[in-house]
């Protein structure tokens, strides 16, 4: 059984919506196909990121090719290898001061960043019908970082330029 990983999504310096968003996905709560199916709403059972199998919480934010693309992305970014849990709770309590409590402020941001992006990403093909490339999804989650970072106080970075710059991590700590 998994501890709830409630430190992991309430002590992370994102913004209050994104938080309770992420309490819902611990959940397994967000409205997924797979979730209003079980709610007696007839939908298309596809995941209309991949357009190919159910959309669950899981697939949707961390198996769908789109969302591995995205993490594969930035673990290569940070340069890091990471073994992919299958669950979002794992995932969190995995990732949580990874680094230690010091350095892992902007650390601990990052999957509700991802989760994030990937969602309203999703919301944007279900509801606009618009697909955004994954040149333009990664741009965002960076620029979506900075901008909480910076908010937060977490990095002094006067561009997104030199935040990423600052974003490689020391994968032998």
């Amino acid at each position: 059984m998994i501890c709830f990983p409630w430190k992991c999504i309430w002590g992370v310096k994102a913004p209050p919506r994104v938080a309770l968003f992420m309490w819902t996905v611990a959940w397994g709560r967000i409205l997924t196909c797979e979730n209003l199916k079980q709610r007696g709403l007839v939908l298309a059972g596809w995941c209309c990121m991949c357009k190919n199998v159910d959309e669950s919480v899981d697939h949707l934010l961390l198996h769908c090719w789109a969302a591995r693309q995205l993490w594969s992305f930035v673990f290569q970014f940070v340069g890091i290898e990471w073994v992919f849990l299958s669950q979002v709770p794992e995932v969190l309590l995995g990732w949580w001061n990874w680094f230690g409590k010091r350095s892992s402020g902007v650390w601990n941001l990052i999957p509700s960043c991802l989760m994030w992006t990937i969602w309203r990403e999703r919301n944007k093909r279900t509801f606009e019908n618009q697909e955004t490339s994954m040149a333009k999804l990664i741009e965002l989650f960076f620029n979506t970082l900075y901008d909480w970072s910076k908010a937060w106080g977490l990095t002094l970075s006067p561009s997104v330029g030199e935040f990423l710059a600052s974003l490689a991590f020391d994968s032998s700590i």
